[in-house]
């Protein structure tokens, strides 16, 4: 035994370059040995200690014909749930500010993100900004697949419309607005989540008020397992608890697909029964339509008999008419040349008359000269005539008055007592002689007949 001993001494001492490498290689193997042994154990506590921070769910119930309230109702009463969380998510195209394609999924927020709230599962963790206050509000997930430098904090994302499906509209506005950014425990797997939409590959995930959808059924159930939190989540002691719930779920699942498969026929039965109704009942109004507009096609069509054999008589009228017209045609030639001709020897009768009345017209005038001057020369020769009348009006006039004078005189004489015998305008001028002697004042308002009968007496 010492001789080994010793044999073994003299071997390193030989060769102690290469026992020292071969002693510093087996430490450092066992180093990083242990070393992995311990790493995922770490990282299990470590994983662990965050979903419990966040309240990571346990299980997620999905159904591709959306989740209602009743189904709400009917998971919370199972056995072993302790939180529930309705919420809705959707996959998407969503287009940044610069234009770039990003697939994106949208998580709904519950109403109530309070501490207090223990049905508030997968919390994410606000890294920079603030969490989303109004509809259409966001927060993006932070992971290594968006570049480290970007700032995304106020930037816009807009909705991309699916133009090959025009009807299947998205449930979210059409812009997002991101107000902030976040860490969540759902998202920490290095490898990437798959999609139907866009590229097939998620590259932003975002979280909203459950206002900003516009959706009447919930996407999914996130829950959380009664004691599954006080427990490793890599344990078996885990698995074993969150598959009893599990199990339950799965056993009422049929169930409850059975009845939202019956809910859903039911209403797109009662659509269709109301579609039915309507379409019959604008079939009737359209087959009375068709009727009436078939009634007015006869009516119309008989119409068209009449009026065709209207036209049929009217064309053998025209044609008759067509005939007399060709027959007229000739004698109103005929006549027409023979008005002509009339009309031609009418021309010439009336120059012929023409020649008459302007010799007519000068005689008239010469006539009209000659008798200018017969009322000329009438003028001259009645001149004196009017003269001499006037003399002949102005002597009766003086005859009037003195016949007027001498009546007055005779009766102013009678009035005085003094006997008339004569008459005369010499009797009238004794009178006169008389009336000064016997009554001066009297015989003054006799003056002018006095004068007058002096006058036509010389």
């Amino acid at each position: 035994m010492k001789t080994y001993g010793k044999n073994i001494f003299r071997t390193i001492r030989g060769s102690l370059s290469r026992f020292l490498a071969i002693f510093a290689i087996v430490a450092l193997g066992v180093g990083f040995l242990a070393g992995l042994l311990v790493s995922p154990m770490d990282m299990r506590l470590s994983a662990d200690a965050l979903y419990d921070e966040t309240r990571l769910y346990d299980l997620r119930v999905v159904s591709t014909l959306g989740l209602t309230e009743e189904d709400v109702e009917a998971v919370s009463a199972v056995e072993g749930v302790e939180g529930l969380f309705p919420a809705y998510d959707t996959d998407l195209v969503l287009l940044s500010e610069e234009g770039d394609s990003l697939t994106a999924r949208v998580h709904s927020l519950p109403e109530d993100t309070s501490e207090e709230n223990a049905n508030y599962l997968t919390r994410p963790q606000l890294l920079e900004g603030r969490m989303p206050e109004e509809p259409g509000e966001c927060v993006i997930v932070k992971t290594k697949s968006l570049v480290e430098g970007q700032e995304w904090v106020g930037a816009t994302l807009t909705v991309e419309e699916d133009e090959e499906d025009e009807e299947d509209s998205s449930p979210l506005p059409q812009t997002l607005t991101v107000v902030g950014t976040v860490r969540s425990a759902a998202y920490v797997s290095m490898e990437p989540e798959y999609t139907t939409a866009g590229s097939g590959t998620l590259e932003v995930m975002l979280y909203t008020l459950p206002e900003t959808f516009d959706m009447d059924y919930y996407t999914a159930l996130y829950l959380s397992v009664e004691g599954a939190r006080e427990l490793n989540s890599s344990s078996d002691q885990y698995w074993d608890k969150v598959e009893a719930v599990q199990t339950a779920l799965e056993d009422m699942a049929p169930e409850r697909a059975q009845l939202r498969y019956e809910t859903l026929i039911g209403d797109a039965q009662q659509e269709l029964d109301d579609a039915r109704a309507e379409y019959e009942e604008a079939r009737a109004d359209t087959e009375e339509e068709l009727a009436d507009a078939k009634a007015q096609l006869e009516d119309a069509q008989k119409e068209i008999d009449e009026n065709r054999q209207t036209l049929a008589d009217a064309k053998a009228q025209l044609e008759s008419g067509q005939a007399q017209l060709d027959s007229g045609k000739t004698t109103f030639y005929n006549e027409i040349y023979t008005a002509r001709q009339e009309i031609s020897n009418g021309y010439a009768q009336i120059e012929s008359g023409q020649a008459q009345i302007d010799s007519g017209s000068a005689q008239i005038e010469s006539a009209q000269a000659q008798l200018d001057q017969g009322y000329a020369q009438l003028a001259q020769e009645e001149q004196p005539l009017l003269e001499a009348k006037a003399q002949l009006d102005a002597t009766k006039s003086q005859l009037d008055s003195l016949t007027q004078g001498k009546e007055a005189l005779f009766q102013a004489a009678q009035g005085l007592g003094v006997e008339v015998t004569d008459t005369s305008d010499a009797g009238a001028l004794s009178l006169i002689a008389q009336l000064e002697q016997a009554a001066p004042e009297a015989a003054a308002q006799f003056a002018p007949l006095h004068a007058g009968l002096n006058a036509l007496a010389a």
